[in-house]
């Protein structure tokens, strides 16, 4: 049921990201690539989630490190890539935050850092449960569900960001057609 909530989650941003893609080519092309890469991405995270290819990515990699003979000291490993992607995922956070006065979203441009910094939440989320251990499972999938909360945050921050990029669009060619037709009755 989850993974169903989810992936309906993830291509309501796809559609939003795609129509903000629209947006941008009917207004010059500017971010266009950005939205049509961002829907792709997150139609390729429900198929990523349907299927269970982190399940599977997760026991071929547990499987290699038994293969190799490593995977007792696999730890040695995950700890510091582990403790390297909490740190990202918290200095993005921090980045967002303290720059969100800047980055209202009432610009085009401002929208679309504000959904690159969600894709790269979900990005290090994505990273940090591959790459996963005991002790940090405990902290993504215990009581805070700090799994749900990056994963649905992120999500809809990225969704949140490409409506906006399109109503800042709709507000800069009200603008601009306002000025246009000040500048024809002088």
């Amino acid at each position: 049921m989850l993974n169903l909530a989810a992936s309906f989650l993830y291509l309501c941003v796809a559609l939003l990201c795609a129509r903000a893609s629209i947006a941008a080519r009917r207004t010059g092309g500017r971010h266009a690539s950005f939205w049509t890469f961002a829907a792709a991405l997150f139609l390729a995270l429900i198929v990523w989630r349907e299927l269970a290819v982190e399940e599977h990515l997760r026991a071929m990699i547990r499987d290699l490190l038994r293969s190799d003979g490593v995977y007792a000291d696999r730890r040695t490993f995950q700890r510091p890539l582990a403790a390297a992607l909490l740190i990202g995922l918290i200095a993005v956070t921090a980045l967002a935050w303290r720059f969100r006065p800047a980055m209202s979203m009432a610009r085009p441009s401002e929208a679309v850092r504000w959904a690159i910094t969600g894709i790269l939440l979900m990005s290090g989320l994505i990273l940090l449960r591959l790459t996963s251990f005991h002790q940090m499972d405990a902290f993504l999938y215990g009581p805070l569900r700090l799994n749900w909360l990056v994963d649905i945050g992120s999500s809809t921050l990225v969704g949140i960001a490409s409506w906006r990029f399109v109503r800042a669009l709709d507000r800069l060619k009200m603008r601009h057609s306002r000025d246009e037709r000040r500048h024809h009755k002088s």
